[in-house]
């Protein structure tokens, strides 16, 4: 068990890791599709507003983020620019990078930008 001091707001959510729909174009290319598709992979974190400072250092980047997700325990490893965080609320999340503190596995924190124009295709197993 751990403990953690959370803000009020900064309770834990369920968020559902999403990857972007692909198909091949005329030419034989892969392409990333406008929706993205439900996987069976969720955990808990808390979702976390970034600070001015750190939104300045990733648009600086070319990665603009709004948001930080910490995730404890750290037993999903999301990968950033490919997939998305969706929570139970239904906000979609564009994962910008990730942080891996002290590289122990204890906590990953994802630095995100909420995003509004992306379509969830729910897939069938």
């Amino acid at each position: 068990m751990f403990t953690a001091y959370l803000l009020p707001g900064h309770s834990f959510q369920t968020f559902t890791v999403y990857k972007h729909g692909s198909k091949i174009s005329e030419t034989g290319r892969p392409v990333k599709e406008s929706t993205i598709e439900e996987t069976d992979i969720t955990f808990l974190a808390a979702r976390v507003q970034a600070s001015q400072k750190e939104i300045d250092q990733w648009k600086q980047n070319g990665h603009p983020i709004t948001h930080k997700i910490i995730e404890y325990s750290a037993q999903v490893k999301a990968t950033p620019r490919e997939n998305y965080l969706v929570s139970d609320d239904g906000r979609q999340f564009y994962i910008q990078g990730a942080n891996n503190p002290g590289d122990m596995n204890v906590t990953i924190i994802y630095y995100v930008e909420e995003r509004f124009d992306v379509k969830k295709k729910k897939i069938c197993m």
